[in-house]
Formats: C-alpha cells, sequence, structure tokens
C-alpha cells in the first residue's frame, strides 16, 4: 500500500509543481487578476487599458 501510493505521489508531485508554478506566472504577469484590481489599477492610470492576452474578450465598461 505503501509502495502504491508513493508511485502516485511521484506522478501527482510534478503535476503540482507545473500547476502551482505557472499560476504563479499568471499571477505575476497579471494575467490572473481579480477584475475589481483591473478596475482599481484602470482608475489609478488613465493610461491602462484592459485586456488579457491569453483570452481575446474585451469587456466594455
Amino acid at each position: 500500500m505503501i509502495r502504491f501510493f508513493g508511485k502516485i505521489g511521484l506522478i501527482v508531485l510534478p503535476l503540482t509543481v507545473v500547476t502551482i508554478g505557472l499560476s504563479g506566472l499568471a499571477w505575476h504577469t497579471g494575467e490572473a487578476l481579480p477584475i475589481a484590481d483591473v478596475v482599481s489599477r484602470q482608475q489609478l492610470d488613465k493610461d491602462i487599458i484592459y485586456g488579457t492576452r491569453l483570452l481575446e474578450d474585451i469587456m466594455p465598461y
């Protein structure tokens, strides 16, 4: 039983590390910001235009 969970851990651990790494990268670059944060940043600086690189969605305000 311990060998089974050890093998499962060897499969799940790298996938978890990659998922957390990609999520952190998306958060760091601003792709995963909540809409409230985007709106507050846009109100502080009028030169900021909201748009994501990954999704081609244009939201009118």
